[in-house]
């Protein structure tokens, strides 16, 4: 599909001197941004170039930005919010969190996930980088909603084989770049619940599948301490 939405402020956010945004337009052409620009007649040579296979959207007192990246969720979470507020971390985890989730399957987190995504969707949210297990689930999500996500399979020493499972899911279906909106990270929990052992084994599969390592580390002054 092409699309123009003329008539719109711009946010380039481009890292340019001079202005930092201008009223224009934003055209796109299949999935690529085809052009960017405040002149009218770059508008019209755009909207003659697609025939009438176009769809134009009236921008006027919208803003065109790129999409907000969210990097660290745990989405399915979103099932959570208020059940346990305002404690201190490992209270929250050992007493409230924790327990909950000892319950939550892999359907629940893919409901999770789909209102999450949906949330951050509505927000200008196009990007989730997200740390949770059944990651398959919150993949099915993020291929019903569309959002752009980094899955990041995590584990405990606790649950070390179920983890495994998990990443070879989701490596399987996603590490290759078989969808270019799906892509792939480890995720420890952190330094408090995984030994060095698996942080190791957690380096090994970063260093085998050439990805990255999303983990949990100084989250409060005892972590510090």
């Amino acid at each position: 599909m092409n699309i123009l939405i003329r008539d719109c402020l711009v946010l380039p956010m481009d890292g340019r001197d001079g202005d930092k945004y201008f009223r224009g337009c934003v055209c796109v052409k299949g999935d690529k941004i085809a052009l960017v620009s405040d002149s009218p007649a770059d508008a019209e040579a755009f909207r003659a170039s697609c025939g009438g296979d176009l769809r134009e959207i009236d921008g006027r007192g919208k803003l065109v930005m790129p999409g907000l990246v969210n990097i660290h969720n745990h989405i399915s979470m979103t099932l959570m919010r208020s059940f346990a507020d305002d404690m201190p971390l490992m209270e929250w985890l050992n007493e409230h969190i924790w327990p909950f989730e000892s319950k939550v399957k892999a359907d629940d987190i893919r409901i999770g996930a789909e209102l999450g995504m949906a949330e951050m969707l509505l927000g200008g949210t196009t990007t989730v980088v997200d740390m949770y297990w059944d990651e398959i689930a919150v993949a099915d999500a993020a291929k019903k909603t569309g959002i752009r996500a980094v899955l990041t399979p995590t584990f405990t020493d606790t649950r070390w084989d179920d983890f495994e499972k998990d990443f070879a899911a989701v490596a399987e279906a996603y590490a290759d770049g078989q969808d270019p909106r799906i892509t792939l990270m480890v995720a420890p929990h952190s330094v408090y619940t995984c030994s060095r052992e698996h942080l190791l084994k957690a380096k090994e599969l970063s260093e085998k599948y050439g990805i990255g390592i999303n983990i949990h580390v100084s989250e409060t002054q005892d972590e510090q301490d």
